[in-house]
């Protein structure tokens, strides 16, 4: 149970290093009313845009690896509890 932990502890960071790599993607807003600086500045909104999206399913995929490793330790901790020796009265 370990190793299965382990490996999505190893997943959930490619996967937030992969979405951080991203971030530093989107270019600077451009203060002009041209029709060039809208088109840019609607690029600039969409790559935002897909940025908060990584951002949010990394958050997500963060929260479902803290609730699978919880699952995986009481799990542990039902198996270490079923494994103790019963005393029976006398």
């Amino acid at each position: 149970m370990r190793k299965l932990a382990k490996s999505l502890s190893i997943a959930a960071m490619a996967t937030l290093l992969g979405t951080a790599s991203s971030w530093a993607g989107c270019p600077a807003a451009v203060p002009a009313t041209t029709a060039e600086a809208i088109a840019a500045n609607q690029q600039r909104l969409l790559c935002l845009q897909l940025e908060a999206n990584a951002a949010a399913a990394a958050r997500d995929q963060s929260l479902q690896l803290r609730a699978l490793q919880m699952d995986i330790k009481r799990l542990e901790l039902q198996q270490r509890f079923n494994n103790l020796q019963r005393l029976n009265p006398p």
